[in-house]
């Protein structure tokens, strides 16, 4: 390869750093990690300089005097290091794990591609992006918590109140709280104000704020 090629080869190998850089924050995305389709065209970006060293060793070329072979062995062998995470992470979606946000794949439940040993698959179900549920536990985050419910009665009220078949629970975001003493047959989520007392929700006996006791009813 003459010198004009070999300089705009070289040049093409200081943007690579950078190109891999672009790679990692291009990951940054919401979802972004668990889109295979995204991830394959990161990993083919990323791996220009084994293409042009494939070209060039296919077609006899060296680069600056030295045979294309060994750069080919060397960019491919640095691809790879710097790769692993790409390439694990195409490999959990090929499994059907999730590599951000929960995932229920082969039986095992996982939290960011960790599995959650004390989870149930078959009960599992996910409430928020952070919380879920299954017959034993709340989880925020891939954490057990301490409050448990009923999974197969778990469901939403309205606004951030939930409920089963024993208990109504307030979920801020990415908490569980129980609302003590909460009758659940006649709990509404309502908002009003009265004695300059405001509430968001009321069952038989109590007015409730965020969850909380504010008032009789």
């Amino acid at each position: 390869m003459g010198l004009m090629g070999n300089v705009l080869v070289t040049m093409a190998l200081t943007f690579w750093p950078m190109v891999f850089i672009v790679s990692v924050m291009g990951m940054g995305g919401p979802g972004a990690s668990n889109n295979m389709s995204w991830m394959f065209q990161l990993m083919m970006f990323n791996s220009y300089p084994i293409w042009i060293f494939a070209v060039l060793s296919y077609t006899g070329s060296t680069f600056w005097g030295v045979s294309s072979n060994y750069f080919l062995i060397g960019v491919s062998v640095v691809f790879l290091v710097f790769n692993a995470g790409f390439i694990y992470s195409i490999f959990n979606l090929m499994r059907g794990i999730n590599n951000e946000g929960y995932s229920v794949a082969g039986g095992q439940v996982y939290w960011n591609a960790n599995l959650m040993s004390e989870a149930d698959s078959g009960t599992f179900q996910p409430i928020l992006k952070k919380l879920a549920i299954d017959q034993n536990h709340f989880y925020d985050s891939g954490r057990v918590l301490d409050i448990v419910a009923d999974p197969a009665s778990f469901r939403h009220i309205e606004e951030l109140y939930y409920r089963d078949n024993e208990h109504i629970f307030y979920v801020p975001y990415y908490e569980v709280r129980l609302v003590e003493e909460a009758e659940v047959e006649s709990f509404e989520v309502i908002t009003e104000t009265n004695n300059d007392v405001t509430s968001d929700a009321r069952d038989a006996h109590f007015r409730y704020y965020s969850g909380e006791k504010v008032a009789p009813r």
